[in-house]
């Protein structure tokens, strides 16, 4: 793929997105996407604008796909309503299989805190509005397979077999089990994929980058690219999650996802530093990207 035409496709293409398909079977899939465009951190004009042309891009990519009957939507500057509603719905439809879900923002962790254990939660579009892990582990009914949530810490606290479900700490859940109730998934599925289930998560343990940085990526390759490519893979390409992570890491840099900078552990990162280190306005912290549960899956509905 020509890097500069991906770049153009991303600025030009998205306009008048489909966002639904009219049904023709009684079972079909769903994908959300979201962009919450919180300002009160980083969000700037800019990286609002690739994060809109890439959630639309993301809805683009399973409207179109003509194999299966997906319905596709997508949330620019999105509130806890179009998290809970729509996703609630969705899960809770006899009608719909599987759901792909994404959505890139910012992480808040703090209060409710019950036995030191803490909450957290999406920062959604207006500032104090969050959506909680318990509020989407309320909803989840295990139909969602595949979770991107690139968003900071979204891998941490997940534990392999835990039931994640815990009385006296106020029912806390980890992000990869509050969007797919699933506790079989592996912690590197990548490496060793858990292939007897279908569910898969991507996510940070640490700091998510921004849309538009390129730390480890060759020029002209910014984060929106990389998002952008891989669900093109996935999707359209029909590759399975991990060879459509690998196809975008190595457009974007040469190196498989093993030796990728994005799966890299990084010890005390700042992405706000110079070259990400630790000088900047945010506290150093333990950085790397995860891929957890089944990585040879194909995208949620695909026939194995």
């Amino acid at each position: 793929m020509r890097r500069k035409a991906l770049s153009l496709l991303l600025l030009s293409l998205l306009i008048g997105v489909a966002t639904q398909l009219t049904a023709v079977q009684a079972t079909y899939h769903y994908s959300f996407s979201y962009a919450p465009n919180n300002r009160q951190w980083f969000d700037s004009v800019y990286e609002e604008e690739v994060t809109n042309y890439t959630v639309q891009w993301i809805a683009y990519q399973f409207a179109a796909y003509g194999r299966l009957l997906y319905y596709s939507s997508y949330y620019i500057n999105a509130q806890p309503v179009d998290y809970i509603y729509p996703l609630g719905s969705a899960e809770h439809n006899s009608n719909i299989d599987h759901i792909a879900f994404f959505t890139k923002g910012h992480t808040y962790q703090g209060p409710p805190y019950v036995h030191q254990k803490p909450h957290w939660a999406h920062m959604c579009h207006t500032t104090g509005n969050y959506v909680w892990d318990l509020q989407i582990a309320a909803l989840a009914t295990g139909k969602t397979k595949l979770a991107v949530v690139w968003h900071c810490g979204t891998a941490q606290s997940y534990i392999q077999w835990s039931s994640m479900i815990c009385d006296t700490c106020g029912k806390y859940y980890s992000w990869p089990m509050a969007y797919t109730k699933y506790n079989g998934m592996s912690l590197d599925g990548y490496n060793n994929p858990s292939t007897g289930a279908p569910y898969a998560f991507i996510g940070f343990w640490g700091y998510s980058e921004q849309f538009l940085s390129n730390f480890g990526l060759d020029y002209p390759w910014y984060y929106y690219h990389f998002v952008a490519y891989f669900y093109q893979m996935l999707v359209q390409n029909q590759f399975t999650i991990n060879d459509a992570i690998d196809q975008a890491c190595f457009a974007s840099s040469g190196d498989w996802w093993p030796l990728h900078w994005l799966s890299q552990y990084k010890a005390g990162w700042d992405p706000d530093g110079p070259n990400g280190g630790p000088n900047g306005n945010l506290p150093p912290w333990d950085t790397q990207g995860k891929i957890l549960g089944n990585g040879d899956a194909h995208y949620p509905g695909y026939p194995w």
